[in-house]
């Protein structure tokens, strides 16, 4: 599965909505210089984004996301309790 990203946009035109389609587009046809595309296209909502992503028709998803840890020893924690920064 290939997955694309949107984490922060900017656009200073106003034209925000067509540079995210655009996005999209070049998000399905190629990914990393190959032909084969993306499946998922994720988006945070910020930065006032909202109605952008419904113009576009994203779905809004459960914000669940489960990252598997291995040859760690910790107590038990919660989901609260951890914070990631993906880079």
């Amino acid at each position: 599965m290939h997955v694309a990203y949107s984490y922060y946009n900017v656009s200073t035109t106003g034209r925000l909505q067509e540079g995210m389609s655009d996005m999209l587009l070049k998000a399905k046809e190629l990914q990393f210089g190959e032909e084969v595309g993306c499946d998922v296209f994720n988006a945070l909502d910020v930065m006032e984004n909202q109605p952008v992503l419904d113009a576009l028709n994203f779905k809004i998803g459960d914000g669940l996301l489960h990252y598997y840890l291995f040859n760690w020893r910790m107590k038990d924690v919660t989901p609260p309790d951890i914070g990631i920064v993906l880079v």
